[in-house]
């Protein structure tokens, strides 16, 4: 500290100095904290101050230089390193979904001299300061950030830090940093058909399907609790297995979807009747009934559009004759008038 002028300087509980470039210069500081003398020469005096405990005070620093005395107050700004910062748990989030990040730093002062910063891995996404803050005891803030879920966020940790940067008084920097949140996925409820129909012997295709979902899923689908062969989809989205029954009765249909350590499941009931040889035949019957009908339909349309064409040829050809037989007649004027 410097009486020459007077400069806020930082100071954590335990110490402060003054100086005076005056050779035969004598001086000394009052403060309302235990001090001890440490040195005291014509060029200096050192004076160290014991358990500082008052956020706001001041020193009166004194010195007699060049034959005259100067008085000069300087403000003791005592600093705290920040706690580390708490990051509020982020819960599984689905494909675009929004939430809330938020970060609380306690213990640090002064604030005017903070700087917390919100990453997702080496992206920042949000940096506050609070030069604006004119307090020096250590109070706490929050600071939030509205977060939307990408699909290749999965994995990636976001993380909160706090720095005190004294750099305006000396060059000490305390940082510290939040434990990371990973981010991860919450599948929504997988989609599967409401009710399966089949005879014993038939085969058919059932799927299951996610969307929203980052990284990739893991299905399972168990028909009474026996897993099925999958083939999954492309885009990972969608699962299909074959449903060959053999034995009649309702069985459950089960499918689990695994998103990192989150798990979903829906059910749904395949029906299955017991063949019956008897309902062939009559289903070949109707089967064979209706494509005679339509063979029968479509045979009647071919021969009306027939008669209808040979109908129009024959009117054709009556009135060409008709004029052929009249034209003679006309152009030698051998038409005679009737006789009365």
């Amino acid at each position: 500290m410097d009486p020459r002028g007077a400069a806020a300087a930082p100071v954590r509980p335990g110490g402060h100095r003054s100086t005076c470039q005056e050779p035969n210069g004598t001086g000394n500081v009052e403060t309302s904290a235990l001090k001890r003398l440490v040195k005291a020469t014509p060029e200096e005096t050192v004076v160290e101050l014991l358990n500082v405990t008052e956020w706001n005070s001041s020193v009166l620093c004194f010195y007699r230089c060049h034959g005259r005395r100067e008085v000069v107050t300087t403000k003791i700004t005592v600093y705290r390193a920040p706690d580390p910062p708490v990051l509020e748990p982020v819960p599984p989030l689905a494909v675009g979904a929004a939430h809330e990040l938020a970060c609380v730093v306690s213990g640090a002062a002064p604030l005017r001299l903070l700087t917390v910063t919100l990453r997702r891995g080496a992206e920042t996404l949000r940096t506050e300061t609070f030069a604006r803050h004119g307090g020096d005891e250590p109070a706490a803030v929050r600071v939030t950030h509205r977060l939307t879920a990408r699909r290749r966020d999965h994995g990636h940790n976001v993380t909160c830090q706090a720095l005190l940067d004294l750099s305006p008084y000396n060059r000490s920097r305390f940082t510290s940093t939040s434990n990371p949140q990973q981010l991860s996925s919450s599948p929504e409820d997988p989609v599967m058909e409401p009710q399966i129909y089949l005879e014993t012997g038939e085969a058919a295709n059932a799927s299951c399907a996610v969307t929203g979902v980052f990284p990739a899923a893991q299905f399972e689908l168990a028909l009474a609790d026996r897993p099925l062969p999958l083939a999954i989809s492309r885009d990972g989205h969608r699962a299909t297995a074959e449903l060959a029954p053999t034995q009649a009765g309702a069985f459950t249909l089960v499918c689990t979807v695994t998103v990192g350590p989150m798990q979903r499941r829906t059910e749904t009931t395949v029906h299955v009747y017991p063949h019956d040889p008897t309902v062939l035949p009559w289903v070949l019957v109707a089967l064979v009934g209706a494509a005679l009908l339509a063979a029968a339909a479509g045979g009647y349309g071919i021969y009306y559009r027939q008669k209808k064409i040979r109908h129009y040829r024959l009117r054709q050809r009556q009135e060409l004759e008709r004029l052929r037989s009249e034209a003679p007649a006309v152009l030698n004027g051998s038409a005679r008038e009737p006789q009365a």
